[in-house]
């Protein structure tokens, strides 16, 4: 426990702001804003007015993005662990509803993916109001 304390109080401090920052996806094709560098491209302060705006959309784009993958990761796996319970049921209702329940929540989480993809329209929306 010491040793990861003496870690972080070896770690130097910045002394200065940063210059620019990284866009981690397209916030031009994908929310239509206008001036963003493209994907993988820093973005430098003193060239954009908005880059801070166009960091913070990829940055949630790109997170949208992984958690949407994960979400039918999983939804495909809940969906065949219902379709298997209610195969393997041999009329026990039990099964039946623990197959139904799995498929229910699966459609869920399908629904909460599908409005993970809305998020970064949100965002921009409240940040940049157009």
């Amino acid at each position: 426990m010491a040793a990861a304390g003496q870690v972080l109080a070896q770690t130097p401090i910045p002394t200065e702001m940063p210059s620019a920052c990284m866009v981690r996806a397209d916030v031009n094709g994908r929310l239509s804003m206008s001036g963003c560098p493209v994907s993988g491209a820093e973005c430098i302060y003193s060239k954009t007015s908005d880059c801070a705006i166009c960091c913070l959309l990829g940055t949630i784009l790109y997170i949208t993005d992984w958690v949407f993958v994960v979400l039918i990761a999983l939804v495909m796996v809940f969906v065949l662990m219902g379709a298997f319970s209610i195969l393997t049921a041999a009329g026990d209702t039990v099964k039946i509803t623990k197959g139904k329940n799995y498929i229910l929540w699966a459609a869920i989480g399908f629904g909460i993916g599908l409005l993970s993809r809305a998020v970064p329209s949100i965002v921009r929306f409240l940040v940049v109001g157009k």
